[in-house]
């Protein structure tokens, strides 16, 4: 949750911005995001113990969604 925090910050706020707690990232992320990254952990978790590689991918997917919810929002998309 720390890094895609943390990538959602350095996409908003620019690249001196950190996120050093988990209490920062709720705040950041709120709360229904929290939620659903949080099942989606535990789908990556399961995944995890059968293909290492494929939890990676989507970590990544998770973050490049997360990178571009700020834009989209900007755009006038729900």
């Amino acid at each position: 949750m720390l890094r895609i925090a943390h990538s959602v910050a350095l996409s908003t706020a620019g690249s001196g911005a950190t996120i050093e707690s988990i209490k920062q990232a709720i705040m950041l992320l709120g709360d229904n995001r929290v939620r659903h990254l949080s099942m989606a952990s535990s789908v990556f978790e399961k995944l995890a113990k059968d293909a290492p590689s494929v939890r990676e991918l989507m970590v990544e997917s998770v973050r490049a969604a997360n990178r571009s919810v700020q834009p989209a929002m900007a755009a006038g998309y729900p």
